[in-house]
Parts: structure tokens; sequence; C-alpha cells
């Protein structure tokens, strides 16, 4: 009954819409609070790399930004008579804008954690009141290992599944406040990096996404089919005994414990890949926008040009991880959409 339901083809979206009508009024507030947490992050992203921008020219061109209109005005007003009196201001606005980015981003790490398990723990406890509340005729006809592992390890791919979800739109968040960042110096190294960086993740994703639902599927029943041997092997463990066939049932289990084994590692092959690829792409990025920018408006102004390599260096190592949290994630979505499925057909 339950097992028809996961061989449908998991759709994460519609998923996420049935999940959310299951969620309390309580559970979606702390939702909502969160996503206020994570934009709070993102400004604060855009604060701490701004605030690199002044720091870098201080160093390599002090009198150029020492003639803009906005720092002679705040010049005027604490004093300061020289750029070089303006290096430890900066470098304190950076290091606090930096403190307070760090701090924003573990305060959403801390609370994802938190709501994740805050939810989990009222659809653990919704399922298994339900399952006792059910009549006797469906325990005739369910099996108990698929309920036992429904409302045990099913229910952690379900804080997974959650869990991804909210990375993926805190790592998406980020992600537009850094570009964002990067289009207001240079447009166009914003908008071909960020495109190159989305047509990439867009054919990964495309490539991987089959390949992931199957393994989704294939744990689920893998688990199972282990609850279930566990369950028969204690259930009958007098018989087991007398008749020493300990061989039929460990056979069994080593089976589906392998099975298990080599799908996670494969999931985890397969979520890890573009974490390397795209450290390429970045490299290759840098050495050619060097060129690019080179040949162009900043072919005699090298301080510019540092200041923007410096910039978009930045940038791209805090894109990275981003870009590799969201798409990890997804996996983890597709990973656990099957078992999440089958708890809410429970």
């Amino acid at each position: 009954m339950v097992h028809k339901k996961i061989h449908k083809l998991p759709n994460s979206i519609r998923i996420l819409k049935r999940v959310w009508s299951n969620l309390s009024a309580q559970s979606r507030n702390s939702l909502y609070g969160l996503l206020i947490i994570m934009l709070l992050s993102g400004v604060a992203e855009i604060v701490s790399i701004g605030s690199l921008i002044p720091f870098l020219s201080l160093i390599t061109n002090p009198e150029k930004i020492w003639n803009n209109p906005f720092i002679e005005k705040y010049a005027e007003i604490f004093n300061l008579t020289s750029p070089s009196q303006m290096i430890i201001p900066a470098a304190i606005f950076l290091g606090v804008a930096s403190t307070v980015s760090g701090i924003t981003r573990i305060t959403n790490l801390w609370l994802n954690g938190k709501v994740c398990a805050k939810i989990g723990r009222s659809i653990s406890t919704k399922c298994f009141t339900k399952t006792i509340y059910q009549p006797y005729s469906y325990h005739i006809f369910t099996n108990s290992s698929e309920i036992i592992s429904s409302v045990t390890k099913e229910i952690s791919l379900f804080v997974a599944f959650i869990n991804a979800y909210l990375i993926v739109i805190s790592s998406f968040i980020t992600s537009v406040c850094l570009m964002f960042t990067l289009l207001i110096f240079n447009w166009e190294i914003s908008i071909t990096s960020f495109t190159l960086f989305i047509i990439v993740y867009g054919i990964i994703i495309r490539i991987s996404s089959f390949k992931l639902d199957s393994i989704g599927k294939s744990n689920v029943r893998a688990s199972r089919l282990q609850v279930r041997v566990v369950q028969e092997a204690l259930g009958a463990i007098r018989d087991i005994l007398l008749e020493r066939n300990q061989n039929y049932f460990l056979k069994h289990f080593i089976l589906q414990e392998g099975k298990l084994r080599d799908l996670e590692a494969e999931s985890k092959f397969i979520k890890g890949v573009p974490r390397y690829i795209f450290e390429i792409l970045i490299m290759i990025s840098i050495s050619l926008f060097t060129i690019i920018i080179r040949s162009d408006s900043f072919s005699n102004n090298y301080s510019d040009l540092i200041v923007l390599l410096g910039l978009f260096a930045i940038v791209a190592q805090k894109l990275l991880p981003n870009f590799q949290q969201a798409y990890s994630s997804w996996g983890t979505i597709r990973d656990c959409s099957a078992a999440v499925e089958s708890i809410l057909y429970l």
C-alpha cells in the first residue's frame, strides 16, 4: 500500500507543498523568523565585501580614494590629514563588518539546526500517533518493518530534507547578495561569471538528477528490507539457534547493508564532484578576466586592476562553498524525496 506511492517519480516541489501543509503554525512562524535571519546574513555579506574595496584602495592607490568627496567629508569630521591615517579606521571597519557577517551566519546555522530538530520531533510524534491509532485491520495488512523504518530512519531523512531546503534558500540569498556586490563595482564580470556558474551547475544538475532519484528510492527499499531481516531474525531467534541457520539471515543482512553503504558512497561522490570542477573554473576565470581587463580599461591603472581582482577572488572564495552547499543540498533533497513521500502517505 505504501510502497506503491514510493515508486512514483518524486516531485520535490510537490512534496515540499505537502510538507508545508503538515507543519504546525508554530513551525511555520519559526521558518519565517529563520528567513529574516537569512536576509540579514545576506545584507551583512554585502557590507563585509563592500568594506574590502576602500581598504584595498587605500593600500594600492591612497591618493585616488583620498580625493573622493565622501572620504574628504569623513576626513574633515575626524580631523584626518593624510591617506595613511585612513588605513587603521578602514581596517577596523573591515574587521567589524566581517565579524558581524560571521556571527549572523553562525546564528543562521544554529537556528537552522534547532528549527529542523523541532519540525522533525513534531512530524515523528504525529506519524507515531497516527500509526498507533489506526484500526487493527490496518496493522494486519501493513508490514511492521515499513512502519518501523518510517518512524525511525526515514524521519531522519525527513529532517535532512527540510534542512537541505533551508540551506538551498540560505545559499541562494547569500549568493545573490555577493553577486550584487560584485555587480556594483563591475557589471560585466558579475553577469559573465554568474551566468557561467549557473550554466555549469544547470548541466551538472540535469545529468545527476535521475541518478539521485534512483539512489533515493533504492535507499528506502534497502533500508526497509534490512529492518525486516533484523525483525524476522529476532522474532525467530529460538528456531535460528536450534537449526543453526544464522548464515541465512546474516547473508541477507550483509546484502542490504552493502547496498546501503554503496548508495551512500555514490551519493556523496555525485554531490562532491562539482566543488572540484568549480575550483578549476574559478582559477581559469580569474586568469581570463585578468587578460581581458589588462588589455581594456585598466591597462594603465594597475591599482584598480589589483582591487578588482582582489574583490573577484574574495567573492569567488565565498561563492564556491555557497554553490557547493546548494548543490549538495539539492542532491540531498532528491535523495530524501522518496522517504519523505512515504512518511506523508503513512
